[in-house]
């Protein structure tokens, strides 16, 4: 039930509505940069090369990319772009197929500056190596250059100038018997075949490295090798001629894999570094420079199997450390050197199998990177990019190796305000706490003993102190344990109640509503739930639900019913399915719904993952499905949905729910122990939907979520648990894309807001800006899409809509705006804003409010004055900008009015007449400021006969102040009586005239009068005597007088074609052959032709097919007639004849058939598709000539055929023949079983005896003899012999059978030296010897370990039993055992709260060693103190020493480096300036590289016009390398400024008055939109003060200055602006 172990963490969060479509979910973790958008060409990388490719600066990567079988393997190119991403370019191919490329490298052969490539390659089918190397063009392309063969399983190359001609030479080396290590020299235009020293010894060759081990010897490139077969490391002393001799050759250890050189102890000498993969260490081999070892060390690489090793100075302290990859445990170590060759352990998760690393600048940060491979295609990036290393994954590892934590839970326990992280670690039966900084980042801070297997973690302020504590299920211990917190990270002793059964899961929420946290905890054997009550931090049983409740593995609460009160689901494994608790909320539930799941539920979760406001259900099983079941917010479900195929999710053993993505949907995450890593199922409309999976480490049991980096997105922390020792918490952030206003969505133009995103690798705004926060101005809908590394994972945030409002404008103001003295006048202002509030006032800014409201009226005036009015918008609240100016003039403008001003008069003439007498009344006038005369000025008085046409008429009045103003209408006399005809002609009907289409035609005008004249024109149709075609015309005259009245006279003319067509060319009879193929023939002829009196005339086929068509047998008439314009007809007719004389033709007339006979039987069914025939007109097929289709035809030769007839009797034939052979084998019968005889004692053979098989066949009789093996009877050796038998009959077909005969070996190995019980003390290293055994049949039976860790292992405490197994040839098997017995040593940690020191300081206390109660010790220390003027400069290693009470010891140290103060000197330059200089770099101080600080000194630039006139004391601080400072001074004066009257510029800035007494008013012609600072001058060029000034004008106040003149001056985007002002008293 082991499996089963494991907490619920309760998640509740409110969700609102959201949208249907659900936006990515990203965490940070996958920094692989080959699979996250495809393999790009890499399909097994496992050599790895680092340059600058391409000549950009930066460092590049190429992948040697092996096990291609039957296809050419590759090289995959990598362009680095300096920030740690790598963009794929190029796959180059390297042949022939089959080939598997291995080793790799890049150099500058050809001395071009360009690198190039050498690659060791291998055809996986014929065995040979080859070794290539490809020349650079410098921007990323390769060509072949030269390929020389290699020797056989060359395994590793090196690089180096070995015969000091100045060329890059290449020395390999070989993994078979021979040993070779070959050299090919470069020889400036290729390379030499290959020159090999053999050395002196046994074992094939692993990996080899370059260096000057014996440089104090000679200044010739040694190499030195590894050698797995031999467990040695082997040095090979370069000749300086390529050549090499064999030089130190030492036993080392089991399976050395790769190795590193560099000098690890600061003594100048090159030491070797090994990757010992049989023993799960490295081992430092350390030199004396004379190619001799003085020493070898043993340091643990952090997990097992390492596999490739790199040497470099990760943590910038001067000294080289090691960084090596294991590949087994997923862990790169990192060992931190002290520099004297002392190695403290680091350990980082690496993904899937890390295999070769790689290290190198990647990020341009000035710090070592690391890149290494990985299987399933991955290449995988590590950046030392934190003040403490490496944080690319931010997983956290435990003090000691073998501590596996179940579960987690996050919380502030320190009182910074950042979360922290607690886990409950089974194994080691306590809790670790590791504090957080806030930003991701977490460091280990303790260890709290618990009692017996701590399962299940929660934490809150449980008893109500204001402070974060932890509760525990200890599940061995059956209890639940509450450790109180401190507040500083500290836990106090804990209380504990019993817990019934055993107890596997724990919940926590308010169950009673009293404000404090209770409990419920699960007990699968006791088929169980327990509720307990909380009061103050003690909790007591208060309730037991077991009805429905059946092998419960957790509970979740929520609020299921919609009551809000807390509900419980309780996921039962042993009845599948998830039982619903209703609460009542006093810590009482009641039974309700079930809902049916799948079989075997491990866990269940809750959250509303669809929107609808209720809570639904999510359950999983440890397979790679999950259920999930939507709620009805009554406390019943929908049944349950299985989501299948989450991709690369194996055995799902957790789900934790929550709104990942802020986007109003709560989503899943789910563990999957079996693939490594996280899924992430995002809650939308329809449900869950799977995303996309996330590494999380090695073997992930559990997942908490938490603020982590406090940008409001929970992030999550999974506890990875692995027996083997790679256990460890991973904290995931979420990268999820949210966006945060800083201020409302909407506001007036003018403002603005920042959006920012939450933190991701890179940013793409829908504005294409690429920064973390934007600044908006204009309306928009914005997005933001984040990325995780390399784009491996992409999140688009929802919308975050910013609406800018305009301002408003006031349209205009209506009213009288000049008015009489002594008046006042109304003004109604206009705006289209919506609601509209209108503010009247005095002033363009600023000012007295005086009205609001539309409509102003001002008061009585006696004077032009001036209003201003603004309008705000009643939606927006946006103010219109600038106020809109009205201006009341006082003063008679107006003139006068003039009422009853005539309409326009229209009258018709009188009958019979061209005039008419027309009358109106004379209008009249008034004046708004007194009285006005009206007279007529234009036009004929009322009375008057006025002709046909149109009459101006014009009235003026005139006031006193000579204002005028006119009235006009118009008089006009229409003419409305229209010309009347006197004559009109008569239709017309006219034929053609003989063998003419045409006729002639006349008639006689007409005519017309009117009452005062008319004129009569045609206006349609031929003119009189016109010759007219066939057909109908219309004629019109019209009349139309001067008043364009108009009359029409109208008439028709017909002209009649009464003549028919006539035709010629008719065709005679004819009579014709069918066409062959069908019943018919294809018959064409000359249509004939028709002509007639006028054009036009058609012909058309009247009757029969058209020319050309197929005509039926038979007789067949043929018609045309010919029709003209006029319907006029004749007709034309003759017949043609067809005869049919066609024979039928046969299609689908089988081959000839060759088959095999029916097994059993001489013979065979034969069927085929009876043939078809086809005819012009139609015919039939019958078979004549042997058996039809489906009988069986005898073995031999059979013919067959077919005859067709049509009905005119023509025949045709198909033939075709059937063979039937015979190719059935004997029957072979009575073979007999497979024989397994036991060995005769004392032998390793026994003899078998059989009878023999028989044959029979289906026609002949066969004969039967054995073909393999030794005859029955005879003795057969231990192992498998096969026994063969052939059967051949008449026909030579033949049947074999095969039996074995197995002798086997039953007798165990014997072992002969078993070793003793081992006990010793926690913490030291075991060994034992591998223990040896015989046996009787096998000479070398195999010994392998198959319990308990191997020799050289820290063993953990108590008993632990080592077995090994004998094993012979034929799988007989017997076991040693053995214990070892380890007693507790103290687990001590001492890292000291600050590791440098400046020469000085004063006293540290050293207080951070644990448990308490130790020594410490070193240089410096006296007590609990170090002091570094005692210490002196240099790295001083501080010890604490605890011994406990069994007498075991362990101690911890951390390296104090003490550092000198620099020495400072200082002499100011310049030692005085002028107050207007131009600024001057600050010189003077000694060493360089420090800081001047100063009046008007920033960044080593002294700006004498932001200083202050007078003496000052400057200060010229250097803080070494060390980070320890001094400071020396100096001093300078800043003084005069010239200034030149024609310096005065007065265009941009204007002062009045002036002269004044001192108070003056400064405009701008641009206004200042930040202060800026005005400077005054005395007239010597003394400056005298500074005033700041802001906006377009500013008044300035000097006039407690003497009188006189002076100068102001400002500075302003480099320009300096300066005026003359005079105070006068």
């Amino acid at each position: 039930m082991k499996r089963f172990l494991r907490i619920y963490l309760l998640v509740t969060i409110l969700l609102a509505t959201g949208s249907i479509s659900a936006q990515n979910i990203c965490f940070r973790a996958n920094n692989d940069f080959t699979s996250a958008n495809g393999t790009n060409g890499v399909v097994n990388p496992r050599f790895l090369a680092k340059g600058d490719i391409n000549g950009d600066g930066k460092l590049d990567i190429i992948t040697s990319n092996g096990n291609q079988t039957g296809n050419p393997s590759s090289l995959s190119i990598f362009i680095g772009q300096g920030n740690g991403l790598f963009t794929y370019i190029d796959t180059i191919t390297i042949g022939p197929n089959s080939s598997n490329t291995q080793a790799i490298t890049l150099q500058d052969f050809n001395a071009d500056g360009k690198l190039d490539i050498a690659v060791v390659k291998r055809n996986s089918l014929g065995g040979t190596f080859r070794l290539a190397v490809l020349q650079g063009n410098g921007v990323g392309d390769f060509t072949p250059w030269v390929e020389m063969t290699a020797p056989n399983f060359t395994n590793d190359l090196v690089t180096g100038d070995f015969d000091a001609d100045g060329m890059i030479d290449i020395v390999t080396i070989s993994g078979a018997s021979s040993n070779n290590i070959s050299f090919f020299k470069n020889n400036g235009a290729g390379f030499n075949a290959q020159v090999i020293s053999n050395p002196t010894f046994l074992g094939a060759g692993y990996n080899i490295k370059v260096g000057q081990v014996d440089h104090l010897t000679d200044s010739h490139l040694d190499v030195v090798i590894t050698r797995v077969s031999g467990s040695r490391v082997t040095l090979m002393r370069g000749n300086g001629t390529g050549s090499f001799t064999t030089g130190f050759n030492v036993v080392i250890g089991t399976d050395p894999r790769d190795l590193d050189l560099g000098d690890l102890n600061g003594d100048g000498n090159m030491d070797v570094a090994v990757a010992m993969n049989g023993s799960d260490s490295v081992h430092v081999v350390f030199t004396n420079g004379m190619g001799a070892i003085t020493s070898i060390s043993r340091y643990y690489s952090g997990g097992r199997g390492p596999t490739s090793i790199v040497m470099f100075d990760y943590d910038g302290d001067g000294d080289k450390d090691i960084a090596v990859s294991n590949v087994l445990d997923h862990v790169i170590g990192l060992l931190i050197n002290d520099g004297s060759g002392n190695f403290t352990l680091q350990r980082h998760a690496s993904f899937i199998d890390p295999s070769e690393i790689l290290t190198g600048n990647f990020d341009s940060d000035l710090k070592e990177d690391i890149v290494f491979t990985g299987n399933s295609r991955r290449l995988m990036y590590m950046g030392n990019n934190s003040p403490n290393g490496f944080l690319s994954y931010n997983n956290l590892y435990y003090p000691t190796i073998n501590t596996q934590p179940n579960s987690s839970s996050i919380a502030d326990f320190n009182g910074d305000g950042n979360t922290d992280l607690v886990t409950a670690n089974s194994s080691s039966n306590n809790f670790s706490l590791f504090l957080g900084n806030g930003s991701g980042g977490y460091t280990f801070s303790s260890n709290t003993s618990a009692s017996a297997m701590p399962l299940a973690i929660q934490s809150g302020d449980f008893n109500g102190d204001g402070f974060k504590d932890v509760l525990l299920v200890e599940s061995s211990a059956q209890q639940l344990s509450l450790f109180p917190g401190d507040g500083s990270g500290n836990f106090g002793f804990p209380t504990s109640v019993g817990l019934p059964g055993t107890p596997i899961s724990l919940s926590v929420g308010d169950l009673d509503n009293d404000g404090d946290l209770d409990a419920v905890v699960t007990s699968n054997t006791s088929n169980a739930v327990y509720i307990y009550q909380n009061i103050a931090g003690v909790f007591s049983l208060a309730g037991t639900l077991s009805s429905g409740v059946n092998g419960p593995n957790n509970v979740s609460i929520n609020n299921f019913n919609g009551d809000a009160l807390p509900d419980l689901a309780i996921c039962n494994n042993g009845t599948s399915n998830v039982q619903i608790y209703t609460g009542t909320g006093s810590c009482n539930f009641t039974s309700g719904s079930s809902i049916v799941v799948s079989a075997g539920p491990r866990m269940v979760t809750s959250g509303d993952f669809n929107g609808d406001g209720n809570k639904d259900i999510s359950v999983c099983y440890g397979s790679s499905t999950i259920s999930y079941a939507n709620g009805t917010g009554t406390g019943t479900f929908s049944a349950a949905v299985n989501l299948t195929g989450i991709t690369g999710a194996g055995q799902i053993v957790w789900l934790l729910s929550a709104d990942l993505n802020a986007d109003g949907f709560d989503d899943v995450v789910t563990c999957n122990n079996a693939s490594s890593d996280v899924s992430a199922l995002k809650g939308g409309g329809l449900g869950l939907s799977f995303q996309q999976a996330f590494y999380s480490g090695y073997k992930p049991v559990h997942i908490a979520q938490g603020l982590v980096n406090n940008d409001l997105l929970p992030d999550i922390a999974i506890c990875n648990s692995d027996a083997t020792g790679a256990s460890s918490v991973n904290v995931m952030l979420n990268r999820s894309a949210v966006i945060t206003n800083s201020g409302a969505g909407s506001f007036c133009i003018g403002g603005g807001v920042t959006l920012t995103s939450t933190q991701a690798y890179s940013y793409q705004w829908s504005t294409v800006a690429t920064t973390q926060s934007i600044n908006v101005t204009t309306s928009n809908s914005y997005t933001v899409t984040t990325s995780n590394y390399n784009s491996s994972c992409n999140s688009i945030s929802q919308p975050e809509v910013v609406t800018v409002n305009p301002l408003p404008t006031v349209s205009g103001v209506t009213g009288t705006t000049t008015i009489c003295g002594s008046s006042s006048t109304s003004l109604t202002a206009n705006s289209s804003a919506s609601s509209p509030v209108f503010e009247w006032y005095d002033a363009v800014s600023g000012g007295t409010l005086l009205f609001t409201g539309a409509t102003f009226v001002t008061p009585v005036l006696g004077v032009n004055t001036s209003y201003w009015v603004q309008v705000t918008d009643g939606s927006s609240g946006c103010v219109s900008s600038p106020r809109f100016q009205v201006d009341v003039v006082i003063g008679d403008v107006l003139p006068p009015t003039i009422n009853n001003c005539p309409s326009n008069i229209t009258i018709n003439v009188g009958a019979g007449q061209c005039s008419a007498t027309a009358s109106w009344t004379a209008p009249s006038a008034t004046d708004n400021c007194g009285s006005a005369t009206i007279n007529q000025t234009i036009g004929l008085p009322s009375g008057s006969v006025f002709p046909v046409g149109t009459h101006n008429i014009q009235y003026t009045a005139v006031d006193g102040s000579s204002n005028s103003s006119s009235c006009s209408f118009t008089v006009t006399v229409v003419d409305n009586e229209a010309p009347v005809f006197t004559t009109c002609p008569s239709n017309i009907s006219q034929n053609v005239a003989p063998a003419s289409c045409n006729a002639l035609v006349t008639w006689s005008a007409p005519t017309a009068s009117d009452n005062c004249f008319a004129t009569v024109t045609q206006t349609s149709g031929p003119a009189s005597g016109s010759t007219l075609a066939v057909g109908n015309y219309s004629v019109v005259y019209t009349a139309t007088d001067a008043a364009s009245n108009t009359s029409t006279c109208t008439f028709t003319i017909t002209i009649v074609d009464n003549l028919s067509p006539t035709i010629t060319g008719c065709p005679s009879n004819q009579t014709l052959s069918n066409t062959p193929g069908t019943c018919g023939r294809v018959v064409t002829w000359t249509a004939p032709t028709a002509t007639d009196n006028c054009a036009g005339a058609t012909i058309t086929q009247t009757a029969g097919p058209a020319s050309g068509s197929t005509l039926p047998i038979g007789v067949t008439t043929i018609t045309y007639t010919a029709t003209d314009g006029a319907s006029n007809t004749s007709t034309c007719s003759f017949t043609i004849t067809v005869n049919d004389t066609q024979a039928p033709v046969i299609a689908g007339c089988p081959s000839n058939q060759t088959q095999s006979n029916t097994p059993g039987t001489c013979g065979r069914v034969v069927s085929w598709t009876v043939p078809t025939v086809t005819d012009n007109c139609s015919a039939t097929i019958t078979q004549t000539a042997g058996p039809s289709p489906g009988n069986t035809f005898p073995v031999g030769v059979t013919n067959v055929t077919y005859t067709a007839t049509d009905a005119a009797g023509n025949v045709s034939t198909c033939s075709f023949t059937v063979t039937i052979n015979d190719t059935q084998g004997p029957t072979i019968t009575g073979t007999p079983s497979n024989i397994t005889l036991s060995a005769t004692t004392g032998t390793c053979s026994a003899t078998a005896t059989w009878t023999p098989p028989t044959a029979t066949d289906n026609c002949t009789v066969p004969t039967i003899v054995q073909t393999s093996g030794p005859p029955s009877g005879s003795s057969f050796n231990a192992g498998t012999t096969p026994i063969v038998y052939t059967a051949t009959d008449g026909a030579g077909n033949t049947s074999t059978v095969t039996f074995n005969v197995t002798v086997v070996d039953a007798a165990p190995p014997t072992f002969t030296n078993c070793p003793s019980n081992i006990t010793i003390c926690q913490g030291n290293p075991v060994t034992f010897p591998t223990p040896t055994a015989t046996d009787g049949c096998d000479p070398s039976p195999t010994v392998t370990q198959i319990a308990g860790l191997p020799s050289g292992s820290v063993f953990p405490l108590g008993n632990t039993t080592v077995t090994f197994r004998a094993t012979d040839a034929s799988g007989n098997f017997t076991n040693c055992t053995f214990t070892v017995t380890v007693n507790s040593s103290p687990t001590v940690s001492f890292v000291l709260a600050d590791d440098n020191a400046c020469v000085g300081d004063p006293l540290m206390s050293l207080t951070t060693g644990t448990p308490f109660g130790g020594i410490y010790s070193g240089t410096g220390v006296s007590g609990s103190a170090f002091n570094p003027a005692t210490a002196g400069v240099g790295a001083h290693t501080i010890t604490y020493t605890v011994t406990n009470g069994n007498g075991c010891s362990a101690f911890a140290t951390d390296v104090m480096t003490v550092f000198a103060n620099p020495t400072v000197t200082f002499t100011m330059s310049p030692a005085s300036i002028c107050y207007n200089a131009a600024p001057v770099s600050v010189s003077g101080g000694s060493p360089a590289g420090g800081t001047y600080t100063g009046s008007g000194i920033a960044a080593g630039v002294l700006t004498p016009t932001i200083g202050i006139v007078g003496t000052h004391t400057a200060t010229y601080t250097v803080t070494n390398s060390n980070n320890c400072s001094a400071s020396a001074t100096s001093t300078y004066t800043i003084g005069c400024v010239d200034i030149d009257e024609q310096d005065i510029r007065s265009t941009f800035m204007s002062v009045y008055p002036n002269p004044s007494n001192g108070n003056f008013m400064v405009e701008f012609a641009v206004p200042l939109n930040s202060p800026a600072m005005l400077n005054v001058f005395n007239a010597v060029g003394q400056w005298v003060t500074s005033i700041e000034v802001e906006g377009a004008q500013s008044a300035i106040n000097i006039s407690t200055l003497e009188r006189g003149i002076y100068f102001i001056t400002l500075d302003i985007e480099g320009m300096r602006y300066v005026n003359k002002v005079i105070i006068e008293r």
